[in-house]
Order: C-alpha cells, then sequence, then structure tokens
C-alpha cells in the first residue's frame, strides 16, 4: 500500500505545484498514513483515492475501524491541514488534506 500510495501522490502533488522541499513531507504524509491504515483496517481490504488541485493534495481512504482517526491525526501533527473521518456503517473513512502553499511542516511524530 505505502508504494503505490507514495508514487501517486507524488505524482499528484508534482501536478499540483507543490515545491520540491514539501515532497519529504508528502513522503512523511503518505507513509503514515499506508501504516495507520494497515493497523486500523476494518476489513482485509483498504481502498484510496486521491485528488489533486492547484498546491493542495486530498486523499481519502478506508474501511478503518472507527474512532482510531485521532491516533492518525496525532501521529500526523502539522504535515496534514485536515483529518476528518466520516462515518461508514461499523467503520469510517478517513479524509486527509495536505496543501503545498510555503508552509514547512513538522515530522511525523511517533
Amino acid at each position: 500500500l505505502s508504494g503505490v500510495l507514495e508514487s501517486l501522490a507524488n505524482a499528484l502533488a508534482a501536478r499540483a505545484r507543490f515545491s520540491l522541499e514539501l515532497f519529504t513531507d508528502v513522503y512523511l504524509l503518505t507513509q503514515a498514513v499506508a501504516k495507520h491504515a494497515q493497523e486500523a483496517a476494518s476489513s482485509g481490504r483498504v481502498s484510496f483515492a486521491l485528488t489533486a488541485s492547484d498546491q493542495r493534495l486530498d486523499l481519502s481512504i478506508g474501511p478503518l475501524r472507527g474512532g482510531t482517526t485521532e491516533t492518525l491525526r496525532e501521529q500526523l501533527g502539522e504535515l496534514a491541514d485536515e483529518v476528518a473521518p466520516e462515518s461508514l456503517e461499523h467503520s469510517e473513512l478517513v479524509r486527509v488534506v495536505g496543501r503545498g502553499g510555503g508552509r514547512i511542516p513538522r515530522a511525523v511524530h511517533g
């Protein structure tokens, strides 16, 4: 999961005109999200969607066990501008948004 997620996120970040310095942050973000998804998956299958627009990367991933979004939010710290759950029956879909607008985030915690 992490390899595919990282490759696609990097390609979309380039298209969204992220600065070169922020590609390390995209790597850290995708690694943390992939690890969290593997640990918090509510089934044997996890799906994700990535979109990008001007200086913005939007990732949705799930299904994950309900109530696990706060852990991911803490792990990502300032790498993500938004980490929000969306309820799905007995699980949740997590939306992570990163913006490349010149902010230099801190490293992933944990």
